[in-house]
């Protein structure tokens, strides 16, 4: 499979490089380690719920139950990972191009306790390879 072109990914990893710390963490919600805009109605209180309610769905929709494996392409710092791995029990792996971003997840994962179910990869998710071979993960 033929991943990101080299140059690009300089320039993604350029942009994280300079963004992650100095304006993202600011405005993240660190409880749930995430940006985006999450899930939210009447009644969620904040963003951090939204984002929480955001985690909530995904792990709902997939189904996912304790001891499975999931893959999160393009995880950033990991929030949506380690999520799932403190609040299903899952096993999940992901990839970034930034290996900074690498570096603060597996910190993240580490003081939320679930630094030995989270494996977090600095790594082209359009052009995976071991230890993300094929079949390493099942689908339903």
């Amino acid at each position: 499979m033929q991943g990101t072109p080299d140059w690009l990914k300089e320039q993604i990893r350029s942009y994280y490089d300079a963004t992650t710390k100095k304006s993202y963490l600011e405005a993240w919600s660190m409880e749930a380690i995430a940006l985006h805009y999450g899930l939210a109605d009447e009644k969620t209180a904040s963003l951090t719920e939204a984002l929480e309610n955001n985690n909530r769905f995904l792990a709902d929709a997939l189904r996912l139950q304790k001891g499975m494996r999931v893959f999160d392409a393009g995880c950033g710092v990991g929030g949506t990972s380690i999520w799932m791995a403190a609040q299903r029990g899952v096993d999940a792996v992901g990839v970034t191009l930034d290996p900074g971003q690498v570096t603060l997840g597996t910190q993240f994962a580490k003081e939320r306790g679930v630094a030995a179910r989270v494996q977090l990869l600095t790594m082209d998710y359009m052009a995976t390879t071991s230890p993300l071979t094929r079949n390493t993960f099942s689908f339903s």
